[in-house]
């Protein structure tokens, strides 16, 4: 069954369209073959993301709607066979619909732009700032890590297959401490010598470089202050009184994590997947002097 329409659902027009409606109709006639009349399915789409029951129409309007969950290409929560799913190539096992999580290509490239690579290797830079020679190096690390052998010998699996479990956490709503305890049965149960990170600390540290990391801040427990700036070394709050740490530890009562707003930006118009969403008000909106979207307001221009 051809799955590329699970692909694009991030593109609200391509989810307005017959092949993307076709497809949803194609997964909804295969789930509910799987249960008995009257039942009640769960939902992938990007809200539910199969926490959530539905009857075949709350689905299909969720699924045109939302879109469906770009990585859910092996219906296993509505009875697909996870071995039909995978082709043996003469190198790699690679599951062909699920070409564009295992990909590292694309994301290396948004994360790096301006750099080159073929294959495993990566092409010169000019090299004519620090900061060019910083990402080159980056690229070719995550490069390396991205084609080892997940195991010595092994000839199916590379270790950018475990970037697909690492992409499956928060979907399925894993707690950290549940990933680790995976990640660490996981990894006892491969052949020695295997690439597979042993905790969620060591999933991290390996795509780290690929940016669009967060800042800790301490927090007052009754959210009266942030510990920041001229504040960053007190102890306590002068109002409330209340400690920033747990009682004979260093552990912050309150913790914030600030995600930086501008590269985040910068990253979704570097994407080749959401750049074209993030120009829609300019280049795709229809422009015939009616309010159909808040850019077509006179506010928008002020923004």
């Amino acid at each position: 069954m051809d799955k590329s329409w699970i692909h694009k659902s991030r593109d609200r027009g391509f989810r307005a369209g017959d092949i993307y409606e076709a497809g949803v109709n194609g997964f909804l006639n295969f789930a509910f073959s799987k249960v008995p009349i009257g039942e009640k399915i769960l939902c992938p789409c990007v809200n539910c993301i199969n926490q959530r029951l539905g009857t075949w129409d709350e689905v299909f309007d969720h699924l045109i709607v939302d879109g469906i969950m770009t990585g859910y290409t092996i219906w296993s929560f509505h009875g697909d066979d996870i071995s039909s799913n995978t082709t043996v190539t003469e190198n790699v096992t690679v599951d062909e619909e699920d070409e564009d999580i295992v990909n590292m290509h694309d994301i290396l490239q948004d994360a790096f732009p301006g750099q080159t690579f073929e294959g495993v290797g990566v092409g010169t830079t000019s090299g004519h700032t620090e900061e060019i020679r910083d990402d080159s190096q980056k690229l070719h690390r995550l490069m390396q890590e991205a084609e080892k052998a997940l195991y010595p010998k092994c000839n199916k699996f590379i270790n950018r297959h475990s970037c697909c479990i690492i992409s499956h956490k928060v979907p399925m709503q894993w707690s950290d401490k549940s990933f680790s305890m995976l990640l660490d049965l996981l990894k006892k149960a491969l052949p020695q010598g295997n690439t597979l990170p042993n905790s969620l600390y060591e999933a991290k540290k390996m795509v780290k470089d690929l940016g669009l990391s967060y800042n800790k801040i301490d927090a007052c427990p009754n959210d009266c202050m942030l510990y920041w700036k001229d504040a960053s070394n007190e102890k306590s709050y002068r109002i409330c009184g209340a400690s920033r740490y747990e009682s004979k530890s260093k552990v912050p009562e309150k913790t914030l994590r600030h995600f930086p707003l501008i590269p985040r930006v910068q990253r979704l118009y570097r994407s080749s997947v959401t750049s074209s969403d993030m120009r829609w008000h300019k280049d795709g909106r229809i422009d015939d002097g009616k309010i159909r979207h808040p850019a077509d307001a006179e506010a928008w221009k002020d923004l």
